[in-house]
């Protein structure tokens, strides 16, 4: 599958791993439910649209407020319930242009 950038125009090629966001899903949970202290996290960085995230981001709200979550991702491909959800929603098209000069100069 193909992205391409709505800023820059970059195109960038993707592939699909199946089982990759339950497994996602899973470790937010299991180390979101942790204190830092023991192997767990304050501040979890999602980078995904995925709005099956969204049950996950509002169990860890529910039983641990001081776990959060943000989510960057194209303000196109995140639904508004997953921005909602998240703390914070940074909005990759504001920094498009620094990740496609640094893919083109990092690139083969």
């Amino acid at each position: 599958m193909q992205v391409v950038c709505p800023s820059c125009g970059l195109q960038l090629e993707t592939t699909e791993n199946k089982g990759v966001d339950v497994a996602l899903a899973i470790d937010l949970l299991l180390y979101g439910l942790v204190e830092p202290e023991n192997g767990g996290y304050d501040v979890a960085m999602l980078v995904s649209g995925d709005r099956d995230f969204v049950s996950v981001i509002e169990v860890l709200k529910q039983r641990r407020p001081a776990c959060a979550v943000e989510v960057a991702q194209f303000t196109s491909n995140a639904g508004q319930e997953l921005r909602d959800a998240a703390r914070v929603f940074y909005p990759l098209e504001d920094h498009a242009a620094k990740f496609g000069s640094w893919v083109e100069k990092h690139s083969g």
